[in-house]
């Protein structure tokens, strides 16, 4: 019983302890065993059980299952999550075995039975009542067997005992198969550690980043002329003798899952040793789990990395937030006064969410209101803290947005961040840092040059060779994004009039938002890309007046000196928070603009999402702070359904009204398959052929892993120098317990045809928004893993009817086995349809094709 008073209140075991031993010390003595066994509970309840059980399994058998639990608990940490619940568990087992020796005890002292009342709400002093008295102790509660009761006695003990084993077995398999999925072994997350750095630790950068120089070509001119809003903090690094580099680590579930930080910070360690004029101060903590020596469990503290030598510099208190600006804050303040330098850098490590979620997660003392530090948050703390940069860096997701890099403006001459989710490994710190530490006189911009080429390398190398054109990193100029901005802004307030004035401009806006380069969080769009596009669709120049779309192209290009150059087609170094096909996420991106008086930007916006959620007649939104109400007529255009399909050579075409197909954003194919008086949905794919046009088609195969027949839903494609990349999902259960997104990417190809290529998985994120909250990196499969996979199922008219997993499970001996391809289906009814989302993100449906496969 003292670990279930334990349980409940960490500060009353001693007291848990102290009566729980009281009550054993007479119930001992009552037995004529040595009182004195009593001080330790767990003894008093060994020695114990032998008066009452014939056999000593029953006490070994519960604290066996009990320490089971119990250390897995301890192991995923017990004060939370599952670690929290195995401890709980163990605790209950425990409990139950207690409750059965008390009840013998009871028995064999023959006292009343309104003593189980005392039993279950007082422990100790039901052991004391059961002791006080003249009341005899009469012994075990067994009888004595003759020889052939012995012989069978035995036998049922030999049979108990191996079911007993097989148990123990059973149990300590699947708590460590779930603690090992929970929270990786040290041992193998070493492991995987140490292979990521033998295979990258020699990397040097290629000066192979693309360069604004080769962006703008015939106008690199403008980078000379281009407008500056201020001058720079650090204008000459010619006379520097060191760098300081302001390092926040929030290790979060990066951390402790897999040692994702601890692989940074080895490679600042490496930086630091190649020279003595640069150091990394450190304020790292958010993890419950550390890989790197030096840093303790379950705490936050200070370091100094300076000449290959990682040093504690404090402890900081264990209950402080590092999502909290003032924790940044304090940190950049206590630097400034004790790390002298002529040239600061501010790197931030861990999730970043984009413009309207911000950066930093703090797994071990979460955030009380939003979980991470939102921009405005991070610009009062460097406001606070009174330091300017050189540059401003974050080793996180999603960062790099025009609106973002605007906020940092004041404080950083430079900006490096990705547009797109980073790998877990982030950033690659050893080459571009160890050239500061030897010289910390090289110029900002051939740093990095260094530190993006380097980025490429190092992904590169990750991947065993596979060039990653998801990845994304560049460096923005801040001297340059306000004047940049402000130029933006006219052309906001010129599509904002455009769009009150013709439902058409409003289409070609959307078109351009929805046909730009998306990244991952569905709220940015790649800046470049976008302009492009809406120049490309406003013929008349009603919106891109004056040639501002080319204009304000070539200046974002020039404000971008250096973008990594394996990143796919539309990808050009700055993001644009505009999420087009989510007008929920808006929400947050509102606040900012609101802290921001980003005025021009925001009247736009909220008329182009009110416009969209009136035409989608979406009450849940119509009552946000940003809705304005009146747009309800604002296009008459009803959502069609049951289009007519018009048969051609190479499939079917959606026989649509001329205005409607010139809303049109994106056309899919969706696929069901019968099942008796149901409908299992398949997924959806794209349908453009090699021309282009919008042709609804299905074949004879579906997307399997192995030979598991899954849902598949395409996603957005990349075009890379090698061809098109094209992406999607599948939704599975993980061993039982976790519903997960798998997800999936197609050799680059040059025309579309799934059936002739090969895929593979590239890894999973949880389905729970909690769980999967600003993921970096994914996460992969381990040998032993099952998986079910998830289908939608629906009624012969649409309507849905359940979700549910159909197949078998598939059990993972080796991940590097799984194999993802288009394998014909058999003897099947099939039924699909087109579905193509207009400028409102309003969904058209076509008539169903329905045809049989033998």
């Amino acid at each position: 019983m003292l670990l279930f008073f334990f349980l409940n209140n960490k500060y009353l075991w001693i007291l848990a302890w102290a009566l729980q031993s009281f009550g054993y010390y007479f119930m001992l003595n009552k037995a004529g065993d040595n009182p004195a066994y009593a001080i330790v509970p767990f003894i008093a309840e060994w020695r114990l059980s032998k008066y009452v059980y014939c056999r000593k399994l029953s006490f070994n058998r519960a604290i066996i299952i009990t320490l089971i639990f119990v250390l897995a608990g301890l192991y995923m940490n017990p004060l939370r999550g599952m670690g929290r619940l195995m401890v709980y568990v163990g605790a209950i087992v425990y409990f139950f075995f207690l409750m059965r020796l008390y009840r013998r005890l009871l028995k064999a002292m023959r006292k009343t039975r309104w003593l189980y009342i005392v039993m279950f709400l007082f422990p100790p002093l039901f052991l004391y009542l059961l002791a006080k008295g003249d009341d005899l102790f009469i012994g075990p509660t067994f009888k004595v067997r003759n020889l052939l009761g012995r012989i069978a006695s035995v036998l049922r003990y030999a049979i108990i005992v191996l079911i007993c084993a097989a148990e123990i077995v059973a149990i300590t398999l699947g708590v460590g198969l779930i603690t090992i999925r929970r929270q990786q072994p040290r041992f193998l997350a070493n492991y995987l550690l140490k292979g990521v750095e033998d295979r990258t630790k020699d990397i040097v950068g290629d000066n192979n980043a693309m360069s604004r120089e080769e962006a703008l070509d015939a106008n690199a001119s403008l980078i000379e002329n281009a407008e500056h809003s201020r001058e720079y903090f650090f204008p000459d690094h010619s006379h520097d003798g060191n760098v300081v580099v302001m390092s926040y680590v929030i290790g979060s579930d990066l951390e402790n899952a897999g040692g994702y930080a601890t692989a940074n910070i080895k490679q600042m360690i490496d930086a630091s040793s190649k020279g003595d004029k640069l150091s990394f101060v450190m304020q790292a903590g958010g993890s419950f789990r550390w890989f790197m020596n030096g840093i303790q469990e379950n705490s936050n503290g200070r370091y100094l990395i300076e000449n290959g030598k990682f040093t504690k510099i404090e402890d900081l208190d264990p209950k402080l937030c590092m999502s909290e600006a003032k924790s940044l804050e304090d940190f950049i303040a206590w630097t400034k006064r004790n790390y002298p330098a002529d040239r600061y850098i501010l790197v931030l490590w861990d999730h970043g969410g984009g413009f309207s979620n911000g950066y930093g997660v703090d797994e071990l003392n979460r955030k009380k209101d939003h979980r991470t530090m939102l921009v405005n948050e991070m610009i009062s703390a460097l406001q606070n803290a009174g330091v300017r940069f050189d540059i401003i860096g974050f080793d996180a997701c999603l960062m790099q947005t025009l609106e973002t890099a605007v906020a940092f403006e004041p404080y950083a001459d430079y900006f490096i961040a990705s547009e797109e989710s980073e790998g877990g490994y982030g950033w690659f710190y050893t080459s571009a840092f160890g050239k500061l530490a030897k010289d910390p006189t090289v110029p900002s911009l051939d740093f990095a040059q260094e530190l993006i080429s380097a980025y490429d390398l190092y992904n590169t190398a990750i991947k065993e060779g596979k060039i990653d054109s998801s990845a994304t990193l560049s460096v923005v100029d801040l001297t340059m994004i306000r004047p940049i901005y402000e130029n933006l802004n006219k052309l906001f307030s010129d599509s904002n009039e455009a769009i009150l004035e013709n439902p058409e401009y409003y289409a070609d806006i959307s078109i351009s938002a929805s046909k730009a380069y998306g990244f991952s969080n569905y709220e940015s769009i790649d800046l470049i890309h976008y302009l492009k596009i809406l120049d490309e669709l406003d013929y008349d120049n009603r919106i891109c007046k004056d040639n501002a779309c080319q204009v304000a192209i070539d200046s974002i290009k020039a404000a971008i000196p250096y973008r990594n150059r394996n990143s796919a087609e539309g990808v050009n170094g700055l993001a644009l928070s505009f999420p087009v096909k989510s007008a929920s996420i808006y929400s947050d991106i509102y606040k900012q603009f609101i802290e921001f008086a980003m005025n021009d930007q925001k009247a736009f916006y909220n008329n182009f999402f009110s416009i969209m959620v009136a035409q989608q007649k979406d009450d849940y939104l119509t009552n946000e702070e940003w809705y304005i109400k009146g747009f309800e007529q604002y296009d008459t255009t009803s959502v069609f359904i049951d289009i007519p399909l018009v048969e051609t050579d190479d499939g079917y075409r959606a026989d649509l009204p001329e205005k409607v197909e010139k809303m049109i954003v994106d056309t899919q194919v969706a696929v069901y398959q019968k099942d008796h008086d149901m409908l299992r949905y398949l997924g959806n794919d794209y349908v453009a052929d090699t021309e282009g046009n919008q042709t609804i088609y299905m074949d004879d195969s579906w997307v399997h892993i192995n030979n598991n027949l899954i849902c598949y839903e395409t996603t957005q494609p990349r075009k890379t120098d090698e061809g098109t990349v094209y992406t999607g999902i599948a939704r599975a259960r993980l061993n039982g317990n976790d519903d997960i997104i798998i997800n999936i990417e197609w050799e680059p190809v040059t025309t579309k045809s799934l059936n002739s290529y090969k895929a593979s998985i590239t890894g999973y994120t949880y389905a729970d928004e909690f769980k999967a909250f600003m993921s970096k990196g994914l996460k992969q499969f381990q040998s032993g893993d099952r998986l079910d996979f998830y289908f939608d199922y629906y009624d012969m008219q649409g309507n849905f009817l359940k979700k549910e997993t159909y197949g078998g499970t598939l059990l993972i001996a080796n991940p590097d086995y799984l194999t993802v391809s288009a394998r014909e289906l058999k003897n099947c009814d099939i039924v699909f349809n087109g579905v193509l989302t207009d400028v409102y993100q309003r969904q058209f449906l076509t008539e169903q094709i329905e045809y049989h496969i033998d």
